[in-house]
């Protein structure tokens, strides 16, 4: 049997049973059990890493960059390279990405206040 044939027999099936209403009070009683039926509580997602290893982290981060070096010892720091700030800002990659960056999240905050007034018509 193919989906037309099908669709056929449910038409007259349909056909043959003819309209129904619903009995009166209907519902009051659904809305009745509806307000009855348990619901279960939200749970409140617990953070990926608690917060006290975010602090153990900012300090052991903080105490290895900020350990004077001893006297006859390099500093670690002094191999890192430094950078034109001014050359940095002015790069046309950073500039579009900035750009590019600015756009989709324009585009995300449009698409999603487009959905959400949907939903409340």
């Amino acid at each position: 049997m193919n989906e037309t044939d099908a669709d056929k027999l449910l038409r007259d099936l349909f056909k043959e049973a003819g309209p129904f209403s619903a009995p009166d009070g209907l519902d009051a009683r659904i809305l009745q059990r509806i307000a009855v039926t348990p619901r279960t509580a939200i749970a409140i997602e617990r953070p990926l890493l608690p917060t006290w290893i975010w602090v153990i982290s900012a300090v052991l981060v903080a105490g290895v960059v900020f350990v004077p070096g001893g006297a006859g010892s390099i500093r670690w720091t002094a191999e890192l390279p430094s950078m034109d700030l001014g050359k940095v800002f002015t790069s046309p990659w950073l500039l579009m990405g900035l750009a590019t960056c600015a756009a989709l999240f324009g585009l995300d905050a449009w698409l999603n206040t487009r959905r959400s007034a949907a939903l409340c018509r």
